[in-house]
């Protein structure tokens, strides 16, 4: 696992180059097809996703459709929320095009975490900032649906 694409994601920004290695040594590149379900909504989660090259549709069921979340491109993370919850996917991450795709086990970053602590605050204080930057996104989503409905 390539190092550089590392540095180059949110989460593993803040990481020196030997907390770089720790990740990159438990990381798995994947070559997947277009059109492959990674996930599905409601299943067991394990591991979290990096697309390398490629792109990925999240996707939720709705009552009588399905509600496309996001359509996310190269350089992107997903799967973080199950990795603090410990609860089954939230959503259906299906790739749009041929993909490369890093999976980080949740089993072994964790072990890379506990075993160290340092590590572990560069990780889940980037976590934190990135979650709360979705939130808030969300809620101007929100919050701007709510207005067009009034008008």
């Amino acid at each position: 696992m390539d190092r550089k694409l590392l540095s180059n994601i949110y989460l593993f920004r803040d990481f020196s180059e030997a907390e770089l290695e720790q990740v990159a040594d438990i990381a798995e590149l994947r070559r997947v097809g277009a059109n492959t379900e990674l996930f599905r909504e409601g299943q067991r989660a394990d591991s979290l996703l990096i697309i390398q090259f490629g792109s990925v549709q999240i996707a939720q069921a709705g009552d009588n459709n399905t509600v496309n979340l996001a359509t996310l491109g190269s350089g992107a993370h997903f799967g973080e929320m199950s990795f603090l919850a410990d609860e089954p996917r939230s959503a259906t991450a299906q790739t749009l095009e041929d993909s490369q795709i890093v999976v980080i086990s949740y089993e072994r970053l964790h072990q890379v975490l506990g075993a160290h602590p340092a590590t572990a605050v560069k990780f889940y204080r980037a976590l934190a900032v990135f979650l709360a930057g979705r939130l808030r996104a969300t809620s101007h989503d929100l919050n701007f649906a709510r207005n067009r409905q009034r008008h």
